[in-house]
C-alpha cells in the first residue's frame, strides 16, 4: 500500500517533471544555459575553423567553428591583448594578418554577451603554384 498515493513510478515521473518545469521557466526568463553561463566572465572555451570574414573597423571575425554537433558561425571580437600567432612556425602574427580563408584555433571568453578573442593561432593557406 502506497500512503502518499504516489507509487515509485509516479514519484520518479513527478521529479522528473518539475526538474523540466524549472528548466522552461528559466529559460522563459531568458537565463543562459549553463555553458554559456560558465564561459561569460570566466573560464575561456576553444574553437577552431576557418575564417570567413574579417571586420577590421570592429575589431572582429566570423569563424565557421566546427564540433561533432557540426558547424556554427561564431564572432569574436579581438582586443589589445589578443595573441596572435602563426600556427606553422609560432612566429607573431596580429589582427591585420587575418583573412578569409585561413583556418584558426580561438581561445576565448564570454564578456558582457560577446566572445573576446584571447588567444588565436592561425594557419595561413599556402599559396598555390601555377
Amino acid at each position: 500500500m502506497v500512503v502518499s498515493g504516489f507509487s515509485g513510478v509516479n514519484r520518479r515521473f513527478a521529479a522528473a517533471s518539475a526538474a523540466a518545469l524549472v528548466l522552461l521557466v528559466a529559460l522563459a526568463a531568458g537565463a543562459a544555459p549553463a555553458s554559456a553561463a560558465a564561459e561569460e566572465g570566466g573560464k575561456a572555451s576553444r574553437y577552431r575553423g576557418e575564417i570567413l570574414g574579417v571586420n577590421r573597423d570592429e575589431g572582429s571575425f566570423t569563424l565557421r567553428n566546427v564540433t561533432s554537433e557540426g558547424k556554427e558561425l561564431i564572432v569574436f571580437h579581438v582586443q589589445p591583448g589578443t595573441e596572435f600567432t602563426n600556427a606553422k612556425d609560432g612566429s607573431r602574427m596580429s589582427f591585420a594578418d587575418l583573412a578569409a580563408g585561413c583556418r584558426a584555433v580561438v581561445r576565448a571568453r564570454r564578456e558582457g554577451g560577446r566572445r573576446l578573442a584571447l588567444a588565436v593561432e592561425v594557419r595561413v593557406p599556402e599559396k598555390k603554384r601555377d
